[in-house]
This record gives structure tokens, C-alpha cells and sequence, in this order.
């Protein structure tokens, strides 16, 4: 009987064995508990020019760490793969919004990047354009062809030319334009369209288009004497002349 009961114990055992072996929990399996894999983030830095600093941003999606927002130069952290964009303000500094560099696209102010690495991008700003306005500086008797001086020199490097003369200057800018005393036989007599006037200088602040103009007077006509006489007899001799004199005799 024990020797029936031991074989009938071996069998079991060997049945046993094989059905581990068969769903592989044989005595060799290990067994343990899988830690979750930790998720992959990658950086992305996003800086400015123009100024270097201070640049206001927003991203979509917001990062890990549920920020959204920030001023330059600052860095977000996203997961592996994330498509993010990130949108730069109009002006920064006093400057202008002009593009972005390192996005895989751009969209006005839009930059979008997928994140499968670190990355950096920058948003560039330029100086606005100064606001300018025109002088124009006239003349009359004459009309045009009388020689000005001005100061400072025009946005063009202009500083003199004969009138009519178009000059452009930076918003604010102080001028003076100095005439000559004559003019194609004419005197200087008066400006018209100035701020202020010291003899020929003519002063104005330009915050908007002005306009100008020297005027010019006829001089006055120096006239002379002639007195014809005759002898014998000493008077009452016929005369005629030509042309007539400024009364209008002949």
C-alpha cells in the first residue's frame, strides 16, 4: 500500500510539474511586480530679441507643470511628442512684432512645434518706424528757383535747394530755413508759415505737414535827371525824344 500510495503521490506530482511547465510557472519562473515606465519630457526655451528680455508668451497646451504663460527668456517642460504652440505678444519694449525662428511653422504670431527633443525658439521684434512729416518751402516774386538754406539736413540729407523744396524730417524735429536777401532782382520781404521768424530765418516745429514760403518784393527803380537846353536861340527849341520819359513825355 505505501508503495501504491508513494507512486500515486510521484504521479501527481509529475502531473503538476507538467502543468507549470506548460503555462510557464515552472519553479524557475520569477515573479515580480512591473513598475510603470517613466514618461519622456523634453524642454523647450523660448527667448526674444529685441529686447533680449521681458517678451510676454502663451503656449497651447499648457506644460507638465500646468504653466501656460511667461516672459522671456523662459522654458516649459512637455511630454514626448506634444505639438505646441506658442504665440508672442504684438510689441515688446517699445518694439515691433517681426517673425519667429526655430518653429517647424509659423502663423502671424503663432509658432508650432512638435516636441521630440529639447528645443529653442526666438521671437524677433524690430524698432518701429519714426513718424515723418514735409516741409515744403515756397517762394513767390519769384516763384520758384530762389536758393535755401536749411537746419539740420532733411531725413535724405537735404540742407539747401531752390524753392519749391520738399523736405522730410522725423516727427518733432526743430528747423530753420534761412532765405537769400534777394532773389532774381527782388528783396526779401517777409516769411509766411513759420513758427517764428529772426530777419531771413524761418523757425518751425514739424508735427505735421507744414508749408512755408519766402516772399519777394519788387526793388524800388532809381531814376535820373535830363535837362536839354539850347542856344541861340536858349529857349524855345523843339524837342522830341525817345522813349518817352517816366511821366510820359516825348
Amino acid at each position: 500500500m505505501r508503495s501504491r500510495g508513494r507512486k500515486i503521490c510521484a504521479c501527481i506530482a509529475m502531473i503538476f510539474a507538467a502543468f507549470l511547465v506548460q503555462y510557464g510557472l515552472g519553479s524557475s519562473a520569477v515573479y515580480s511586480a512591473k513598475e510603470p515606465s517613466e514618461t519622456t519630457t523634453y524642454q523647450l526655451t523660448v527667448t526674444s530679441s529685441n529686447p533680449s528680455s521681458g517678451a510676454s508668451v502663451t503656449t497651447n497646451p499648457a506644460d507638465i507643470n500646468a504653466r501656460s504663460s511667461g516672459t522671456t527668456t523662459t522654458v516649459f517642460t512637455f511630454n514626448a511628442g506634444t505639438v505646441v504652440n506658442v504665440i508672442a505678444a504684438s510689441t515688446a519694449g517699445g518694439n515691433n512684432y517681426a517673425g519667429w525662428s526655430g518653429c517647424d511653422a509659423v502663423d502671424g504670431r503663432r509658432c508650432t512645434l512638435t516636441l521630440n527633443d529639447n528645443r529653442t525658439i526666438t521671437a524677433n521684434y524690430v524698432s518701429p518706424l519714426p513718424v515723418t512729416h514735409s516741409l515744403t518751402v515756397a517762394s513767390t516774386n519769384p516763384a520758384s528757383g530762389v536758393p535755401m538754406t536749411v537746419s539740420p539736413a532733411d531725413n535724405n540729407g537735404i540742407a539747401s535747394g531752390n524753392s519749391p523744396l520738399s523736405l522730410v524730417f522725423n516727427d518733432g524735429t526743430q528747423i530753420g530755413v534761412t532765405a537769400p536777401s534777394t532773389a532774381a532782382g527782388n528783396n526779401f520781404s517777409s516769411w509766411s508759415g513759420c513758427d517764428s521768424v529772426s530777419g531771413r530765418t524761418c523757425t518751425v516745429a514739424l508735427n505735421a505737414n507744414r508749408s512755408v514760403t519766402a516772399n519777394y518784393t519788387t526793388g524800388s527803380v532809381v531814376t535820373h535827371h535830363l535837362t536839354v537846353a539850347s542856344t541861340n536861340p536858349s529857349s524855345g527849341a523843339s524837342m522830341n525824344f525817345s522813349p518817352a520819359d517816366n511821366t510820359g513825355k516825348t
